[in-house]
């Protein structure tokens, strides 16, 4: 079995970082962005801020069971006003900025790595930014989500509920470890490029 990186390896990772980010771009702002240029309805999940037991007989637990509203809660306005228009847009925006800045930074250090020039400053400058954008962009969207979150629901509501947050959820834990363990590698980026600094000055 040959495990190498080729040059349809390289290739087709550049082809997936930019399939991602364009893919991102659409489904997190583009899509959105149309249905409203279109007069289409605004679709939205959202916290309600409440969570009381369920208490439908249809959804009667099981012996050892144990049903709980979890305060979440998918509206559709019909004709919503700019404002919330703009609020449920802001999360996907944050999101798209993160997705096209990490995909041009990972598509120059595959580029570098392509031409053998991996340990380099500019390779671990940029493993630093991937981190720092993924950092940045995890903590931005807890408040503007929420912000967004309480606009959307209390527009579908007749009177205002309260205003929640949400922490990061698990997807974004995961994405905040991914970026300490890509600043580590900076690291070993760095010292690889002192290493092979040292070794070309003993030539």
């Amino acid at each position: 079995m040959n495990l190498r990186f080729d040059r349809w390896d390289f290739l087709a990772t550049k082809a997936l970082l930019l399939v991602l980010a364009v893919g991102i771009c659409l489904a997190a702002v583009v899509v959105p962005l149309l249905a409203w240029v279109r007069g289409r309805a605004l679709t939205w999940t959202g916290n309600t801020g409440v969570s009381p037991v369920v208490r439908d007989d249809t959804l009667t637990p099981a012996p050892g069971a144990r049903m709980v509203w979890t305060g979440d809660a998918s509206v559709t306005l019909a004709d919503p006003a700019t404002h919330v228009w703009l609020a449920s847009l802001a999360p996907g925006v944050v999101l798209a900025l993160v997705a096209v800045s990490v995909a041009a930074l990972l598509l120059g250090l595959v580029r570098r790595i392509e031409r053998g020039e991996a340990f380099v400053a500019a390779s671990a400058r940029a493993l630093r930014l991937v981190a720092l954008t993924l950092l940045t962009g995890v903590i931005a969207l807890v408040p503007i989500g929420g912000l967004a979150d309480n606009v959307v629901m209390n527009a579908a509501r007749t009177v205002n509920g309260p205003t929640t947050f949400t922490l990061a959820t698990a997807g974004q834990l995961v994405t905040m470890a991914v970026a300490l363990l890509l600043a580590a590698r900076a690291e070993a980026f760095s010292h690889g490029e002192r290493l092979q600094h040292d070794v070309d000055g003993l030539v």
